[in-house]
């Protein structure tokens, strides 16, 4: 047993004999000294128990008092600057700029290319052109 271990169950006990003029349950009392006729050792297990929860407790206030400072710092530290809204400027707020956005299409070009894409380089030839691409439809034999 290391002195540290010694110390903590001697606080324990000194913890005990200070409850023990206080009221207690005759019947549970009873049950309990039953139940260590059936178990002697169950005062060691009960000590072991009650001493690693307490320290488990002791952990989580010193994490809850760490994380409580926490909130109070960045409660009191100055808002960030907003870094956009989910649909940027579309709905007026956001940039002010004529700057179109990163990925933003030129005019005429084809709904799910990604930018800078070249069709004609992909090997898929001249495209017919219609209505939607600036040619009229009697050039295409469609008038």
């Amino acid at each position: 047993m290391l002195p540290e271990e010694r110390a903590l169950i001697d606080g324990l006990f000194d913890r005990m004999r200070g409850v023990e003029g206080q009221p207690r349950d005759a019947e549970a009392e009873a049950l309990i000294a039953r139940r260590l006729g059936d178990a002697p050792h169950a005062v060691y297990t009960l000590a072991q128990t009650v001493l690693v929860q307490e320290h488990a407790l002791q952990q989580a206030a010193a994490r809850i008092q760490e994380l409580e400072e926490q909130a109070k710092a960045a409660a009191a530290a100055p808002a960030p600057q907003s870094a956009g809204s989910f649909l940027g400027n579309l709905l007026g707020g956001g940039r002010s700029t004529s700057v179109p956005p990163a990925g933003a299409r030129p005019a005429g070009a084809p709904m799910g290319l990604p930018r800078g894409y070249n069709q004609q380089a992909a090997g898929y030839g001249q495209q017919p052109s219609g209505p939607w691409g600036g040619q009229n439809n009697a050039q295409q034999g469609y008038g």
